[in-house]
């Protein structure tokens, strides 16, 4: 199990999502698994089956539920499941799930993202800003994050500091110019509106 969950990860970091997802399926398939090993291949898993041209936003809600079952004191699945509740299915529940996710316990700057920007959407703002906060600590150069909490401290009514974040996030670099030009319209659209310079 531990090779094949090796190997849907490596298939999932190239974008091969079908083989990802029959990887993952052949090592859950062993009689005994960790059960660490068995929640990180529902993980891995339900990532593939989201992110592909086809997804499958039922099954990757079986495999994230799965993993929590499997690993309840995890964070990481319940937090991947809010994200996905949260788009696709129930928003209802992604907010009963989200009370119960510590951010600290994560260390994926993107499901920090996404944490934090399903919390904005599903108005709580507390958790996401949290979220936001832990993921700009925890990967300081990273754009998407810092962008974030740009947006989550706007959305709180603190102006400067979500400029603070934007310029944070676009001096970052290696930026596509899309990225640039996003967060430049959104500076300038907040200087407008302070009526500065």
């Amino acid at each position: 199990p531990q090779a094949q969950l090796l190997r849907a990860k490596a298939l999932l970091a190239q974008n091969q999502l079908p083989q990802a997802v029959e990887a993952a399926t052949a090592g859950l398939t062993a009689t005994h698994i960790d059960p660490a090993v068995r929640a990180a291949l529902l993980q891995a898993r339900a990532q593939a089956r989201i992110a592909g041209a086809a997804p499958d936003p039922a099954a990757a809600i079986a495999d994230l539920r799965a993993a929590m079952s499997a690993t309840p004191r995890d964070p990481h699945p319940r937090a991947r499941l809010v994200v996905l509740l949260a788009a696709a299915a129930d928003p209802a529940e992604a907010q009963e799930l989200l009370q119960g996710v510590n951010p600290r316990g994560l260390t994926d700057a993107a499901l920090l993202v996404g944490l934090g920007r399903a919390g904005l959407q599903l108005g709580q703002r507390d958790r996401a800003m949290e979220a936001l906060q832990h993921a700009a600590r925890t990967a300081p150069t990273n754009a998407e994050a810092l962008e974030a909490l740009g947006d989550a401290y706007l959305s709180a009514g603190r102006v400067q500091d979500a400029r603070l974040q934007w310029q944070r996030a676009r001096s970052q670099p290696d930026l596509p110019p899309t990225i640039v030009a996003r967060l430049t319209q959104k500076l300038e659209t907040t200087q407008a509106a302070r009526g500065g310079p």
